[in-house]
């Protein structure tokens, strides 16, 4: 639990899918250390904090799909994630994504809220429901995402603003 974060010069190597599955990551703000997937192709954080960004890949460039919110923990990342991983919204709390995002990978939502604080936060690949809510800002209020939505094994949720949908 906490808050896990590398210090300048400083590496964290994962190899445990679920090391930090109840810590939130911290990217920092500025000069940091380095994280490292290492052979992991997926890994959960119990969340993201900070600005700078963070690439879902492995030390052999394989895609690593990430998942965030393990142990109902909420976070604000204002970061973006780039490379070819995804990302998967898992637990009871609130994930805020406040960065453009550039990874290949899809956007899958199980549990508790995403908030996309940028219209590019959830990147450009598909959006599937298996739980959860998609919630908008008045950054990201005019992003339509419907054409992004794809078989998604649940209702469909949205949060614009406090004002709850499904479909």
């Amino acid at each position: 639990t906490g808050v896990t974060s590398v210090a300048v010069g400083g590496a964290l190597v994962l190899t445990n899918v679920n090391a930090i599955g109840r810590s939130t990551y911290d990217t920092q703000s500025g000069p940091a250390g380095t994280l490292s997937f290492s052979t992991l192709t997926t890994a959960t954080f119990g969340g993201l904090q900070g600005a700078n960004g963070l690439v879902l890949q492995n030390d052999s460039a394989a895609a690593v799909a990430l998942s965030i919110g393990g142990g109902n923990v909420s976070s604000s990342f204002s970061g973006g994630l780039s490379g070819p991983g995804s990302l998967t919204k898992v637990g009871t709390g609130t994930a805020a994504l406040a960065g453009a995002s550039t990874y290949g990978g899809t956007t899958t939502l199980v549990g508790g809220a995403l908030q996309a604080g940028d219209p590019a936060a959830l990147s450009t690949g598909t959006i599937t429901f298996s739980g959860g809510r998609l919630q908008y800002t008045a950054a990201s209020a005019a992003t339509d995402w419907a054409s992004r939505i794809v078989a998604s094994g649940s209702a469909i949720a949205i949060d614009t603003n406090g004002d709850r949908k499904s479909t």
